[in-house]
């Protein structure tokens, strides 16, 4: 098992967490992260609200490759402290949106949700289902299995459900571990910085490449976009739906979602490569030199990492939520995966006054 605890030569990146202002301006809320100041972000941060023009960017980046680049932009913009955000991790960045979006009391919508988790849950479902449609006035149809349409219900998950857990243990952000060559390799925990240049590097990588797809990428996600709906869809509107599909020339399709998969894997095999610090003696500086050092790791060096991630850097949001399913007519548990996308289109202007958020553990 390697050290995880941070040393004092190890080369941790320099954050400055000064205040812009002595004086805290009205209107900054204050975030507390879980991952309590062990990794690159303090323990603490303060960010005022979005602008019209910071909504207006965040809303057009959303879903684009470009959306990690203006959300670090606009929380740097919004942030009190000279700190640097794309030294938060993805799980500090989700924290950052959650506690702006509980200031403003919003709520995930129709959020989907099984009925029934296990085969022997089914029978329980349809007679709390039958009962409660019934009161509703919605029609009842059973559920056969666990992956039929009927088992997937809809929630409104107010934010305040979500609990987070902080970071336990005496952990820090780079660590040694050893090959099975028994090479060392001095490894980090990824911040969102990260992803911005892998992504950047990856992008550069394929761009010829992409620019020959690039009128069939808009048939393809319109494409998509109607099957993910047929997915969803009830029995009338799914013919409608099929009828809307666009017509798409199979042998470039077959062509287009190989080059997808191409790229989704050398995008991986770059965050992987991003984390190596040092391979040996040899401190990697630039990304090529990363990916260079990561063609002598095997696979099992990364999960082992995995591994160690899973074990000793568990905080942040936790994907279980409580809530009440008004179709079941009772509280239930389910687990979700929140990220940061999920909570852009929640965030709109607020006015409130100065409030401090913690999160009930």
């Amino acid at each position: 098992m390697p050290d995880l605890r941070y040393k004092e030569e190890e080369t941790k990146p320099s954050v400055d967490t000064t205040k812009k202002t002595k004086e805290m301006p009205y209107g900054y809320t204050k975030v507390k992260l879980d991952s309590l100041g062990k990794l690159y972000a303090p323990k603490e941060l303060h960010f005022r609200n979005f602008t019209v023009e910071e909504l207006t960017d965040l809303a057009a980046a959303n879903d684009s490759k470009d959306a990690l680049k203006v959300f670090v932009r606009c929380l740097n913009n919004m942030v009190h402290e000279n700190f640097d955000c794309k030294f938060l991790t993805e799980k500090d960045l989700e924290e950052v949106l959650m506690t702006l979006n509980i200031r403003w009391g919003k709520v995930f919508k129709n959020v989907p949700y099984l009925y029934a988790e296990k085969e022997e849950d089914l029978e329980e479902a349809n007679t709390l289902l039958k009962e409660n449609l019934e009161i509703q006035g919605k029609a009842f149809k059973e559920i056969k299995n666990l992956d039929s349409k009927e088992n997937v219900g809809y929630a409104d998950l107010p934010m305040t459900n979500l609990k987070t857990k902080e970071l336990a243990g005496d952990v820090g952000p780079i660590f040694n571990m050893t090959t099975t060559e028994g090479e060392s390799v001095k490894l980090k925990i990824a911040c969102v910085g990260d992803f911005i240049e892998v992504q950047d590097y990856i992008e550069n990588i394929y761009f010829e490449k992409e620019r020959k797809f690039s009128d069939f990428k808009l048939q393809y996600a319109k494409y998509k976009q109607i099957e993910e709906e047929i997915r969803l869809a009830n029995r009338e509107r799914t013919e409608e739906l099929i009828n809307m599909l666009p017509k798409l020339d199979f042998t470039i399709l077959e062509e287009y979602e190989d080059f997808l998969k191409q790229k989704e894997s050398d995008f991986f095999k770059v965050i992987e490569a991003s984390l190596i610090v040092s391979y040996g003696k040899k401190k990697c500086e630039t990304l090529k030199e990363k990916v260079t050092a990561n063609k002598k790791i095997g696979s099992h060096f990364w999960e082992k990492y995995s591994k160690i991630m899973r074990n000793n850097f568990e905080y942040g949001i936790l994907p279980e939520v409580t809530f009440f399913s008004v179709d079941l007519g009772k509280t239930i548990e389910r687990r979700f995966s929140f990220r940061y996308l999920d909570f852009i289109q929640k965030v709109e202007s607020a006015t409130d006054t100065d409030i401090e958020v913690s999160f009930s553990r």
